[in-house]
């Protein structure tokens, strides 16, 4: 059997969304088994990157700024956008042939140490222990493993990390992962183990909770011979005991924040707060892409492992010939399927992967003037806080996308294609065909219009689906003519259309621009 045939028989939690966090963890105890069998004492630099948000492109980042320095990297990176090698690369490139014999190896060891392990493997471990095998085969000196959606039972802990990254957490997943960000956090840095040497925070706010968790897993581990893991596991042989102040823990200063939060509703403790009264300091706020703040964090994480490597410190050694400070954002390729442009029919057209309404907010704020939305979201999310940050940025019409996998579209969307249809264009609905999304009870309701909220259907040609968006986009440039007002972005500023909400709309999305665009 082939790599490609197996992986297509493996439960696979992305695609399905049925998460069993019980299953996970009973599984991880006999893959941490079977991990310091099979690489007893694992080579190169292993980095793990756990968050909510930022997790790809700051991984992304890392391994391209290595690669710029000349240090061989591999990256482990998930979800993927048209074929699974894309999850395993080495200095930027997949090889399915590497994979096809890392494959083999794997299963030749399952079969002498845990066969019905091997039958049980999901989709997201097999590709994860792959990953490990290939870099570790290869020997690479760095090997970044971007973490799936937690931390503690996330199966690229297997990797046993020299260091572990945190991005940006926010409210998502949260009947898995805990209430709040202060629990959710803890989920994901559960990922380090008494191996661990660095732990890179990109928000300060948690630094204290970080420090606590380093105390606490010395005291848990208990013994001088490594014997437990954080979660009371029989830990891998090739953890070594250490001091707890072995573990440094480090935060990313960007600067003074306003706009810190990521929850549009909430401040950074997690309090409800009122929303602006209107959109006009979000349009006058200088604006400029996330991606930028996780270059530099990537950056700096890298600078700072450059100067302990100057220290002394042997596991980081190999980064002392290593030079990033002179490579700029402009030097390096932009991460997968985010913040990708094209400019087509006086249109700014763009994708961002993004999967939450933290992302939702943090790509809308980017542009100008809020974007014609263009939402296809996974089916277990919720469109309700979708349209909560639509509407509070002054998004005017949002399209969602009605296709197999994703989330049903709301009831209250009116038919695209009815809408636009010549003879049947309409400047304004009434207020009871506009999209009301009703808040929770007791919760303060978000300021601004309602979006116009209509259905769009994938099956449509892609000629048709673009006919109707960019219909849309004029049928709102010429009631902002006709009410004299030039937008929120003012005079002369480019339409645009934003498609995000989750990676499965990304083929639609080139379908509809007519496949005269670059690949992301």
């Amino acid at each position: 059997m082939r790599l490609d045939q197996d992986l297509e028989q493996r439960i696979n939690p992305e695609k399905n969304r049925q998460f069993a966090p019980e299953e996970f963890g009973k599984r991880l105890i006999e893959l941490r088994k079977f991990a310091a069998s099979h690489w007893p004492q694992k080579n190169g630099l292993r980095i793990s990157v756990v968050g909510t948000n930022g997790k790809g492109s700051v991984s992304h980042y890392l391994a391209s700024l290595l690669q710029k320095s000349g240090i061989q990297t591999g990256v482990y990176s998930s979800p993927h956008l048209n074929h699974f090698s894309e999850r395993i690369q080495i200095a930027g490139q997949s090889n399915v042939g590497d994979l096809e014999d890392a494959y083999l190896e794997l299963r030749r060891a399952f079969r002498e140490r845990n066969e019905s392990l091997w039958k049980d493997l999901s989709y997201f471990e097999l590709l994860t222990l792959l990953a490990i095998e290939l870099f570790q085969h290869k020997g690479l000196p760095v090997q970044i493993y971007e973490a799936g959606l937690g931390g503690r039972l996330d199966a690229t802990g297997l990797c046993n990390p020299d260091v572990v990254i945190v991005t940006r957490i926010a409210l998502d997943h949260m009947k898995l992962l805990g209430n709040t960000r202060g629990a959710i956090f803890q989920e994901k840095l559960g990922i380090m183990t008494t191996n661990t040497r660095h732990v890179y925070l990109m928000e300060a706010r948690y630094e204290s909770l970080a420090k606590t968790m380093v105390e606490q897993l010395w005291q848990n581990t208990g013994t001088t011979d490594g014997s437990n893991a954080p979660d009371g596991s029989s830990a891998p042989a090739d953890i070594a005991p250490i001091h707890v102040h072995s573990i440094q823990v480090h935060s990313f200063e960007s600067g003074p924040r306003s706009d810190a939060t990521t929850d549009p509703n909430k401040d950074e403790k997690g309090l409800e707060i009122s929303p602006p009264r209107d959109t006009e300091k979000w349009q006058k706020r200088a604006h400029s892409s996330y991606l930028a703040e996780n270059f530099s964090f990537a950056k700096w994480i890298l600078s700072d492992l450059i100067q302990q490597s100057k220290n002394g410190e042997d596991s980081i050694a190999l980064l002392e010939t290593g030079n990033t400070r002179h490579i700029e954002m402009s030097d390096v390729s932009a991460p997968p399927g985010r913040m990708l442009d094209h400019n087509a029919h006086g249109i700014l057209w763009m994708y961002d992967s993004g999967h939450n309404p933290a992302s939702l907010f943090t790509v809308l704020r980017s542009f100008p003037s809020p974007p014609i939305l263009v939402l296809g979201i996974l089916p277990d999310r919720s469109y309700l806080h979708f349209l909560r940050v639509a509407r509070w940025l002054g998004v005017e019409r949002v399209y969602c996308i009605e296709r197999v996998g994703l989330a049903s579209v709301p009831e209250q969307a009116m038919d695209a294609i009815s809408y636009i249809s010549p003879g049947n264009q309409k400047s304004e609905y009434s207020k009871e065909q506009l999209t009301t999304q009703a808040e929770p009870r007791g919760k303060p309701e978000a300021i601004g219009s309602d979006p116009l909220l209509f259905r769009l259907d994938s099956a449509l040609p892609p000629e048709e689906l673009r006919r109707i968006l960019i219909d849309g986009v004029r049928s709102r440039e010429s009631l902002k003519k006709s009410q004299m007002d030039p937008g929120p972005g003012g005079p002369g500023i480019q339409p645009a259309i934003l498609f995000t909400g989750s990676y499965r709309i990304y083929d639609l999305f080139l379908e509809i621009l007519g496949g005269d665009i670059v690949h992301a």
